[in-house]
């Protein structure tokens, strides 16, 4: 016997990203120090099931130089 315990693993939608992970506000303008990566990143998910760590590997990576950039500090 498995025991099962049902959870929401992350919603459909997201936070409005650019292309490099930054949080961008309803006009569009960037929310700084704040980076998003993964599901909730919004636009991932919004037409099928996009696995939890499969958007997280794809954009982690920007996201973190762009929170790392002396820019972004």
């Amino acid at each position: 016997m498995v025991e099962v315990q049902p959870a929401i693993t992350f919603t459909y939608g997201g936070l409005r990203t650019d292309a490099n992970g930054r949080v961008l506000d309803h006009d569009g303008v960037q929310v700084d120090g704040f980076c998003v990566a993964g599901v909730d990143a919004g636009g991932l998910s919004n037409w099928t099931y996009a696995p939890g760590l499969a958007p997280a590997f794809t954009t982690g990576r920007r996201a973190a130089a762009s929170a790392l950039a002396p820019e972004a500090r």
